[in-house]
């Protein structure tokens, strides 16, 4: 009876000791990816964001791979772990290295994708779960624009590239901005949105500098406007904000693919760029 009574000692003990360890992978990998989230948010520019996201791609990939393979009957700790990948490769998707960390970002968020399926249906009541599940479906829709964003970031700061895919990206930038950026958003959404509009204006304002004059630039403005003009719409933007000069409110709504409204649009992006919300 004794024997039998230690025996199940330990086994209980080694049941907490496997229960403790496989909770502090969601807690620890949250805790890692989560400060990396605040570096590179508080990195000042854009080379200096690029540097730090090179060096950490290691770790971001780490801890995604980590919280892939974690396994738990716990819906609150899957989901946090599946939030914590979600996120890495959001962090991922920022960089401008097309071969290596965006590709592992987009193969490892439809990964996310797919595992939160079983986790994040509709009837879910566990309020844990569902914030987790919130901010995952708030970062994988993001990825195509996140994804494309970079692309034209890298493109515009670099000099030694040939800009004919440019036109095509603003293209692809425009439809995935009408098709994720539709309805209702979350504050994650609305606050990444801004970001990536004043990117991409940011973005334009440096391959004007670069390629205004050739001959390829006139069909790059182009399209380059229609995502801005796009993006500016579905941010819902004040056509006429404060400081419009002789502006109709209404032009946008007689014309909105007038020049006039897409003149307004611009500017009024223009306007909430000019704080520096870049990201």
């Amino acid at each position: 009876m004794k024997t039998s009574s230690i025996r199940i000692g330990a086994l209980c003990a080694a049941a907490i000791i496997l229960a403790a360890c496989a909770s502090s992978v969601p807690e620890v990998e949250s805790e890692k990816v989560f400060g990396y989230q605040s570096q590179i948010e508080a990195a000042s520019g854009y080379a200096s964001q690029q540097t730090l996201i090179a060096s950490l791609v290691p770790e971001l990939k780490s801890s995604a791979a980590a919280c892939g393979a974690f396994k738990s009957a716990s819906q609150p700790l899957v989901s946090q772990c599946l939030r914590v990948s979600a996120v890495a490769y959001y962090l991922l998707a920022k960089s401008s290295n097309a071969g290596d960390a965006q590709t592992a970002a987009r193969a490892g968020m439809e990964e996310v994708r797919s595992a939160s399926a079983s986790v994040c249906m509709p009837s879910v009541t566990d309020q844990t779960t569902a914030a987790n599940c919130e901010v995952i479906k708030s970062y994988t829709a993001l990825l195509d624009t996140r994804l494309l964003t970079s692309s034209i970031q890298s493109e515009a700061r670099a000099a030694s590239r040939e800009p004919g895919s440019l036109v095509a990206t603003f293209i692809d930038l425009d439809d995935a901005i009408r098709r994720d950026w539709a309805g209702s958003r979350t504050s994650i959404q609305a606050s990444e949105h801004e970001k990536l509009a004043c990117s991409i204006y940011s973005a334009d304002a440096d391959l004007q500098l670069r390629l205004s004059g050739g001959e390829e630039w006139p069909a790059i403005k182009n399209a380059s406007n229609g995502a801005l003009v796009q993006a500016s719409k579905s941010l819902q933007l004040e056509v006429c904000p404060e400081g419009s000069a002789d502006c109709d409110p209404a032009i946008c709504e007689r014309e909105p693919d007038g020049v006039a409204c897409q003149r307004q649009r611009l500017y009024a992006l223009g306007l909430l760029c000019q704080a520096g919300r870049t990201g």
